[in-house]
């Protein structure tokens, strides 16, 4: 069975040497793997990359900016029906003010009352598609979905079962989180992904949260064995 490396390539590393080498050492690898390598890159844009590029377009901003483009398409295709006013040239104006990084990419003719109606129904579709704003506050999507790839490559890699140590209450007050799959897991956000890092606490319960999302996944009704 070929290696995941042989098709990214040894040169095709998203990112430095100590940064893999630290991942590795949290694992107990002494020496540099480049399959291992690859395949937390492969999580990485599958995951994190994907997610950060998809919520670009959860945001507000895109939402306003569609609104404004599908509203003045709207009103210049209406005055298109009718005679052409003052304010046709107002919609004209904003329409393309708002489309002109992709003018050349859709040849936009806003004085064409068909790439009028076409815009207005095509922003409506993109609308229509965007995620609504449920409000509060969102789960951490990228890094619950991260883990969970890494759970499996991690697994795969040592033959034992993603999970943590530790998080119970202590007459010393609440136990650190720990256990091999909690050292991989922190060390490969720390080093790829540090705006998803968190404290001991808060990342213990990150990684339970996202194995147990991946356990209902899956349909698991128990946890596997964690004999780490």
């Amino acid at each position: 069975m070929a290696k995941l490396s042989e098709y990214v390539g040894p040169t095709s590393f998203l990112f430095a040497d100590d940064d893999y080498r630290h991942i590795e050492a949290a694992l107990g690898l002494e020496q540099p793997d480049s399959d291992f390598r690859a395949r937390i890159d492969t999580c990485y844009i599958l995951t994190v990359e994907r997610i950060k590029r998809e919520g670009q377009l959860r945001r507000g901003r895109t939402r306003s900016k569609v609104q404004a483009i599908r509203d003045a398409a709207g009103r210049l295709a209406d005055l298109h029906e009718g005679a052409y006013s003052a304010d046709g040239d107002h919609a004209v104006g904003l329409i393309s003010d708002r489309l002109e990084d992709i003018r050349d990419d859709y040849n936009f003719d806003p004085v064409d009352p068909f790439y009028a109606t076409a815009t207005r129904d095509a922003a409506q579709e993109v609308l229509d598609s965007l995620p609504r704003d449920q409000g509060g506050r969102e789960p951490d999507e990228a890094l619950r979905e991260f883990i969970i790839c890494l759970s499996q490559h991690y697994e795969n890699k040592t033959g034992k079962p993603a999970g943590v140590s530790g998080g119970l209450p202590s007459g010393a007050g609440p136990e650190e989180y720990g256990g091999p799959f909690f050292r991989f897991i922190d060390a490969c956000v720390s080093r790829l992904a540090p705006e998803h890092h968190k404290g001991n606490e808060a990342m213990g319960r990150a990684i339970q949260r996202a194995l147990s999302h991946r356990r209902r996944r899956l349909g698991w009704t128990e946890p596997p064995s964690e004999n780490q």
